[in-house]
């Protein structure tokens, strides 16, 4: 932690490496279980760059964690917009739209998904998880 904060007060106004380091920061923070400070320097990191498709996907699987499922969906559409070649994104976007109660929207974005990667496993199954019909 205290390596990453050297590096961010030395990167000075190179604010083309300082969303990777505030990535690696919360990275380094969650290891440490210090969830709240690893939120703080990925928002900090998509602050600076609304882009950064790994923080997006990070923060948006803390906020699925924590159930705040609108924030969580809405890093995931702007992941996919950033950077749609990560399926991890079509699945955290299910999950949070899912998590809200919303199947068809949830269906929506693997199917999206599998448009780009027909043949991946983890899409594949979530499509048959949410084809199935649902038990009381």
């Amino acid at each position: 932690i205290s390596h990453y904060q050297q590096a961010l007060a030395l990167s000075g106004d190179v604010e083309v490496l300082q969303p990777a380091i505030h990535h690696n920061l919360a990275r380094a923070y969650l290891a440490m279980g210090q969830e709240p400070a690893a939120i703080a320097e990925l928002e900090r990191a998509i602050w600076l760059n609304v882009r950064f498709h790994p923080s997006l996907l990070l923060l948006g699987s803390l906020y699925l964690k924590q159930r705040r499922f609108e924030q969580s969906a809405a890093c995931f559409e702007q992941a996919i917009r950033a950077y749609p070649y990560a399926p991890r994104a079509y699945l955290g976007l299910a999950q949070a739209r899912l998590a809200q109660g919303d199947g068809d929207a949830a269906r929506a974005a693997i199917h999206r998904g599998l448009t780009i990667f027909p043949h991946d496993a983890s899409l594949r199954t979530a499509k048959e998880h949410l084809q199935q019909p649902a038990h009381d």
